[in-house]
């Protein structure tokens, strides 16, 4: 079934806010979102409820993964360079 996503609604609020809720006067569309200022978290309404997705752990392993990566390479360019770089400065090529 293809869905208008015009008609997807976004909030923002707390995570101690109530969610709002589908009533007749005020339908809800499955898709709309909850985004919580204060977590970062965004639940979705899937027409009946509000659910947070589970948290991807493969995906945050690469990142942990190309993260550390990026540390060893950034050790192998001050001992190549002699020049000690501090986290907020970037190198140019």
């Amino acid at each position: 079934m293809v869905t208008l996503e015009g008609t997807i609604k976004r909030f923002v609020g707390l995570a101690s806010d109530v969610k709002p809720q589908s009533t007749s006067a005020n339908p809800l569309p499955p898709g709309s979102s909850f985004l919580e200022s204060d977590t970062g978290v965004i639940a979705r309404f899937n027409g009946t409820q509000w659910r947070v997705a589970e948290p991807d752990y493969a995906q945050h392993e690469l990142l942990v993964a190309l993260w550390l990566e990026v540390r060893q390479l950034r050790h192998v360019v001050q001992t190549a360079t002699g020049i000690d770089l501090n986290e907020d400065e970037a190198v140019s090529v």
